[in-house]
């Protein structure tokens, strides 16, 4: 084997191995993440409309 082959063989194993590596990428929870946002987008709501029935009233 020629070394241009040698360099062929081991960027083909690289590409083998990235291509494993990015199809088993862990799960980061996500999901945990959007439903804490929307709690707080939530929370901020009922909030203002608190303010805004008080003034209302008052």
């Amino acid at each position: 084997m020629t070394q241009q082959q040698h360099r062929k063989k081991a960027v083909a194993a690289k590409e083998q191995i990235n291509k494993q590596a990015v199809a088993t990428l862990p799960q980061t929870g996500d999901q945990d993440s959007l439903i804490t946002v929307l709690l707080g987008i939530l929370m901020l709501v009922v909030a203002l409309g608190s303010i805004g029935l008080n003034k209302k009233f008052n």
